[in-house]
């Protein structure tokens, strides 16, 4: 998070770029109308980057930020409305689950 409680000298004016960017990316790639798509992006967002950093070791080139950046470029361009648009895990639900109770 950009501001935090034990650093009472950050505040607005320290925010950088590359915070609000972190907290921005989920929105947009989770769909602006579906908080649930939101969630399901914040974890994608979260993991992607660790799980190239064995990338990393392997090649002894860090790629990690820019598979991670092509990825994210590739789900805007294939995906303008986001992982899931407008739909709520409720949608998912009745169209996946009760339809096969």
């Amino acid at each position: 998070m950009p501001f935090h409680r034990s650093d009472p000298g950050r505040g607005p004016l320290h925010t950088r770029i590359c915070d609000l960017l972190g907290i921005t990316h989920p929105v947009v790639l989770g769909g602006m109308g579906s908080l649930t798509g939101s969630v399901v992006a914040a974890i994608i967002v979260t993991i992607l980057p660790e799980l190239l950093r064995p990338l990393h070791e392997l090649t002894g080139v860090d790629l990690r930020m820019v598979i991670y950046s092509a990825s994210l470029i590739l789900l805007m361009i294939l995906r303008p409305q986001g992982l899931l648009g407008s739909k709520e895990w409720t949608d998912l639900w009745r169209k996946y689950v009760q339809r096969g109770a």
